[in-house]
């Protein structure tokens, strides 16, 4: 009977020892292969905003400011701005590269700001005269506590109509959050 019992001994241990080996190679090709790599730290956390859609006449479309109120400031380089008026004229915006650029005098996005090509063919007006908050690249360029960002709609690419809807969402891009999204109706 001694036998049997070393026997059973030897069989534990080397099921024990196979499992720490396993347990161990698996930790290690976590850590060789860079699977912790792929993860992503969390975006910014905006707790609260406010947002206002003011409807111009003519060929203004319409003004939309965004106002931070609480939660981490965002810096407007790592942010993106997508517009989604489907509902309104059946097109979407980007507005990417922020702040806008300064050498396109300071004030006015460009072709470079906005994803579909060309600034005229974009719902997003390119014209001078709009307070873009932090998007000016003379501001302080982080959409913190208490700044804003704002745009134009253009009239002559996205009229806006009593009950139409338009949806603003600020995307933080090294993270793929969105931070900010407000939706306005007409």
């Amino acid at each position: 009977m001694p036998e049997r019992s070393r026997g059973v001994t030897s069989v534990v241990s080397t099921v024990l020892l196979v499992a720490i080996v396993v347990v161990l190679s698996a930790t290690l090709s976590v850590f060789a292969l860079g699977v912790t790599d792929e993860l992503q730290d969390p975006g910014p956390y905006v707790s609260q905003s406010s947002g206002q859609l003011v409807v111009q006449e003519g060929s203004d479309g319409g003004i939309v400011r965004i106002t931070h109120v609480a939660g981490d400031p965002v810096p407007v380089e790592e942010t993106e701005i997508a517009i989604d008026a489907t509902d309104t004229c059946g097109e979407r915006e980007r507005l990417i590269n922020l702040p806008e650029d300064p050498s396109n005098n300071a004030g006015r996005f460009a072709d470079s700001n906005v994803a579909s090509g060309p600034i005229n063919e974009s719902i997003v007006s390119g014209q001078t005269g709009l307070d873009l908050g932090v998007l000016d690249s003379r501001t302080s360029n982080t959409l913190g506590a208490g700044s804003h960002l704002g745009f134009r709609l253009t009239g002559g690419e996205c009229q806006l109509t009593a009950g139409d809807r338009i949806v603003v969402r600020v995307v933080h891009v090294p993270s793929g959050s969105v931070t900010i999204s407000q939706e306005f109706a007409v």
